[in-house]
C-alpha cells in the first residue's frame, strides 16, 4: 500500500504545483484529453494492486532482444534465428519458474534421448514441470 500513498501523494504534489502555475503544460488541452483517454486503466490501476503502473517488466524481457537485434544477424541465417529464439524462449521460461538455465538445458540434452519419440513425457521436460535427474 505504501507505492499507491506515493503515487497519490506525488498526483497531489503535481496538481498543487499546476495550481501555482510551476508546471505549465505547452498544450493544455492536448494534455487534458490525454488524462481523459487514461481514466479507465487509472480506475483500473486503483482498484487492482496486482495491476503495475506501467509496463517496465514487459520492456525489461524485450530489451535483450532488441539489444542483441544486430548480433544475432550473423546466427547462421533463418534457422539460425529461429534456433536462437527457441532458445531465448527457453531462458525466459527458467527464469519466470525460478530454474536455472544451464542446469536445466544440460539435464534436458542428456535426458532428451530417452524420450519416446511419440513425445509422450517430453512435457515433464519443460522448465515448468522439470525435476532434476537424480
Amino acid at each position: 500500500m505504501r507505492g499507491r500513498a506515493c503515487i497519490k501523494s506525488g498526483t497531489i504534489h503535481a496538481a498543487h504545483s499546476l495550481w501555482q502555475g510551476r508546471l505549465r503544460p505547452r498544450r493544455p488541452a492536448r494534455a487534458a484529453a490525454y488524462s481523459v483517454t487514461q481514466e479507465d486503466a487509472l480506475r483500473r490501476f486503483l482498484a487492482d494492486p496486482k495491476v503495475n503502473i506501467d509496463n517496465n517488466p514487459c520492456e525489461n524481457a524485450v530489451r535483450p532482444f532488441c539489444l542483441g537485434r544486430k548480433n544475432w544477424l550473423f546466427v547462421g541465417g533463418d534457422n539460425g534465428g529461429t534456433s536462437m529464439a527457441v532458445l531465448a524462449s527457453f531462458a525466459a521460461t527458467c527464469k519466470d519458474n525460478g530454474v536455472d538455465f544451464e542446469k536445466w538445458l544440460g539435464d534436458v540434452i542428456l535426458r532428451l534421448d530417452t524420450c519416446p519419440a511419440s513425445g509422450i513425457g517430453i512435457g515433464t521436460l519443460l522448465p515448468h514441470n522439470w525435476k532434476p535427474a537424480d
